[in-house]
């Protein structure tokens, strides 16, 4: 904090960011099936869908959003694979670069992600809203990306992030 005395309570702010991360980490770590006997982890759900909106990509396009290092992304990526929820494809003339493109399965457990987390968001965003006014939300999600971001940007000069990014943009 540049001055503390602006806010005195920042310990409290503190513990509850520790707490919210302490509340999601189990969910985020767990595997999940969205619907259809499937499953997936936070990651994968989320990388999967990621390959599904930005077609052609490849492993380090997936280390450079997350923010992981090429062989972390290429493990995530290899259990997509293996799921049966993406394939890699060599364009011609260029035997270096996999694409990735989602399969059939793949597009089926992205759908059913999505339906999962619309109904999630919803609820927490109804539950949010009867403690919250419009304006106190509005700030929240304003200030999120820069915590994200700013987040991000500690955790890699510490070396625990790869690769920096501002995926909250995308």
């Amino acid at each position: 904090m540049n001055n503390p005395e602006d806010y005195t309570d920042y310990i409290k702010a503190y513990r509850m960011l520790d707490d919210y991360t302490i509340t999601c980490s189990p969910w985020n770590k767990g595997q999940h099936d969205y619907g259809n006997g499937h499953v997936m982890n936070f990651t994968e759900a989320h990388t999967l869908q990621y390959i599904i909106e930005h077609p052609g990509l490849i492993v380090s396009d997936i280390a450079d959003y997350w923010g992981f290092t090429l062989c972390a992304a290429s493990k995530i990526v290899s259990n997509l694979h293996v799921k049966g929820l993406i394939k890699k494809e060599k364009e011609d003339g260029n035997l270096k670069n996999l694409y990735l493109i989602p399969t059939e399965l793949g597009l089926e457990c992205d759908r059913l992600h999505q339906e999962f987390d619309r109904k999630y968001y919803s609820t927490l965003i109804d539950s949010l809203s009867a403690l919250h006014s419009k304006e106190e939300l509005d700030v929240f999600f304003r200030v999120m990306p820069s915590y994200i971001n700013c987040g991000r940007q500690i955790m890699a000069k510490r070396g625990v992030l790869h690769r920096t990014t501002n995926k909250t943009g995308s």
